[in-house]
């Protein structure tokens, strides 16, 4: 997949995690109605939890099979919201679209995703940065260089490790978004 189709799979990735929270907001509403039966709170709540994986778990198939996962998420979202026009909270997804119940299982979100893409890539681009510096070092160069060299060279070094992980257009938006940390604009 080139590197434009999977940003923009990504920026709808975010757009359903996003999802959740009016399911939860929903929730809420809902159980705010069964005040005195703890039981139906827990299970309106694990529902929805549930209801949300199954949209994260189906826009992660954007990365993968861009049709397939677009037309399980327009499945999922005209099911929950026919049975939320209908009042069947209880019920958003009929327990065949739902996951697992197992909690161990919940896929990582976009933010998560791109954070640990991130970590991933500072990470080896230290340990490459520290070696380099740690040759020059032994071949005599003098310190101030190598730590001008250093300080240059780990973004480049990181901007390089993720765009030959991910491509040019994946790693320029994450660089982007490790700049808009540090600067008072928000991130692209």
């Amino acid at each position: 997949m080139d590197g434009n189709r999977y940003t923009h799979a990504v920026k709808l990735n975010k757009k359903v995690a996003r999802l959740s929270q009016p399911l939860w907001q929903l929730a809420r509403d809902a159980t705010s109605e069964f005040q005195s039966s703890r039981t139906v709170r827990r299970e309106l709540r694990e529902h929805v939890r549930r209801v949300t994986l199954a949209f994260t778990q189906a826009a992660d198939g954007l990365m993968r099979d861009r049709e397939v996962a677009a037309r399980k998420l327009g499945s999922l979202a005209a099911t929950a919201a026919s049975n939320i026009a209908v009042d069947r909270f209880p019920e958003i997804l009929p327990e065949s679209l739902l996951p697992s119940t197992d909690p161990g299982e919940s896929p990582l979100e976009p933010d998560r995703l791109d954070g640990r893409r991130l970590a991933n890539a500072c990470g080896w681009s230290l340990i490459s940065d520290t070696t380099f510096s740690l040759f020059l070092a032994w071949l005599g160069g003098p310190a101030e260089v190598l730590v001008s060299l250093a300080v240059l060279g780990f973004p480049v070094a990181v901007y390089v490790i993720l765009a030959a992980k991910y491509g040019l257009s994946e790693a320029t938006r994450l660089t982007r978004s490790i700049s808009s940390f540090f600067s008072s604009g928000s991130p692209l």
